[in-house]
């Protein structure tokens, strides 16, 4: 965590910066397996298309990046996108800190970032729309800055290319886009430009590129945007518990001293006037709406950190004025800390070290079911008349992931997500269907499923451990002469 070495160039550190936790993120990555959404989002990369049940395209190419360079599909290969990516993201918040501060506050801005656990690996290795969100927010930044130095009516262009490609990346980008209007509105170098065609060509520009999503949506009943919509607006029933909830799950991924660092960066911006007053929308309309939002209904604590990223630029530029002393001794020990966290977090995926509840234990969710596929192989459950599938969708990702798309998996439920679009009913009407429950997520497989089915019949069980330590179990169910019965909720497939 050097700042000020004379012997070691700003480039070199940034360089040894990026580098050290690249390859933490490599090591976490090859023996954390995935996560359950993670694994679904690979799963994207076998049906490429211009939009999902849940997300628009662009995770798709963070999750099959590794898969398309290297013809092998694991825990690597799946992050290997998403590693990248953050190495450009973290290339871009040194460049937009240094442009608009100095070089001291870029290499702080960087250290930041990748000493804060979700950037660390929530953003920087796991799979996610926010992979490529993270990286377009924060060009668009770059973009909005070049237009406020320059005054050049050209950076209008690629602003329009970044926002388009932010909301290729994940609809929370429409916030992007509302926070880049405010900046506009309260800062006199943006506001001369509304008179002028430029930032409503950006804004075609950026819907142009969109399109292709916006026509997916229209040809399968726009279900991407309902189901989105559905979970961020539906009720407003304010609840100062859920309010303060999340923010706890936010101070979680952040670490609390992180969060108040944060925060009061944003208020040392908002003190030094109008020359920084534009980034202040950046960061406060994406916390600000989520927060609020978290009041309402339980939101996934990821949501708001578009708003920390930028917050994160907004802080290092204060600890930049704080004595070196200090500010060494804080990155140095806080980054140790999330260095230990990090590799703790691997251990206990890899050998399962603290036994804990089932449900606690999250390092459980991607554990075992490489085993599992192997074994449904090797004990021939698995052939050309036969079909794999789960009552979730998020273990029905896990488990298409497990054995490659070798063979069709879906969800039998009233919530397949992307399952309905990926295997049709007719393909596997008249087929047998093997049923995989596991421990943690049981379901009355007779009950829930024998008007489908002629005969139902359990036939296996796999037990896993972690070198020795209890882990998953796996309940294996023969479902013989499915019927095509099973009444999905979407609409027409188109």
């Amino acid at each position: 965590m050097i700042l000020n070495n004379n012997k070691i160039t700003a480039q070199q550190k940034l360089f040894l910066i990026i580098g050290s936790f690249t390859l933490l993120r490599i090591i976490v990555s090859i023996f954390v397996e995935p996560g359950f959404d993670e694994a679904y989002y690979g799963m994207y990369s076998y049906h490429l298309s211009a939009g999902y049940f849940d997300h628009p395209p662009l995770v798709a190419v963070s999750a099959g990046l590794g898969r398309f360079l290297t013809g092998v599909s694991n825990s690597l290969t799946l992050r290997i996108g998403a590693i990248v990516i953050f190495v450009f993201t973290s290339l871009s918040v040194y460049k937009l800190a240094e442009k608009i501060f100095n070089k001291k506050t870029g290499i702080i801005s960087v250290i930041l970032l990748n000493i804060i656990p979700y950037f660390c690996v929530g953003l920087g290795a796991f799979v996610i729309p926010d992979n490529f969100l993270g990286l377009f927010w924060v060009g668009s930044l770059l973009v909005l800055y070049q237009i406020r130095k320059t005054d050049k009516s050209k950076y209008f262009y690629f602003l329009g290319v970044m926002g388009g490609l932010a909301l290729l990346s994940k609809y929370h980008a429409v916030l992007l886009i509302f926070a880049i209007f405010l900046s506009f509105l309260i800062d006199d170098k943006f506001r001369k430009w509304m008179k002028t065609p430029y930032p409503y060509v950006s804004f075609i520009i950026a819907i142009l590129i969109f399109i292709p999503n916006l026509l997916w949506n229209y040809q399968h009943n726009w279900v991407s945007y309902i189901y989105q919509f559905g979970k961020s607006a539906s009720g407003f029933d304010f609840s100062f518990l859920k309010f303060f909830r999340g923010i706890m799950v936010q101070m979680g991924y952040l670490l609390p001293w992180h969060m108040g660092i944060l925060v009061a960066g944003t208020i040392w911006v908002w003190k030094k006037g109008k020359e920084y007053s534009w980034l202040l929308p950046q960061i406060i309309v994406p916390i600000l709406i989520f927060t609020i939002i978290g009041g309402t209904r339980q939101i996934l604590p990821h949501w708001p950190m578009p708003g920390y990223l930028v917050a994160i630029i907004a802080s290092a530029a204060m600890i930049g004025e704080w004595k070196d002393k200090i500010s060494k001794r804080y990155l140095f020990s806080t980054g140790i800390f999330t260095i230990i966290l990090v590799l703790f977090v691997t251990i206990q995926a890899e050998f399962g070290i603290i036994s804990l509840n089932q449900k606690s234990d999250v390092t459980l969710d991607g554990q075992g079911w490489k085993k599992l596929a192997q074994h449904l192989e090797q004990k021939n459950y698995i052939n050309k008349n036969r079909f794999l599938f789960t009552h979730k969708w998020f273990l029905s990702g896990e488990l298409a992931f497990a054995v490659k798309n070798r063979y069709p998996v879906t969800v039998i439920n009233d919530s397949p997500h992307a399952f309905y679009y990926w295997v049709d009913d007719i393909t596997i009407t008249g087929k047998d269907g093997i049923y995989i429950g596991t421990n943690r997520y049981k379901t009355e497989v007779n009950e829930k499923y024998s008007i489908y089915f002629k005969q139902i019949t359990a036939i296996d069980t796999l037990k896993t451990a972690r070198y020795g330590n209890k882990a998953k179990t796996f309940y294996i169910w023969l479902c013989e002469d499915y019927n095509g019965q099973f009444k999905y909720p979407y609409g027409n497939k188109r």
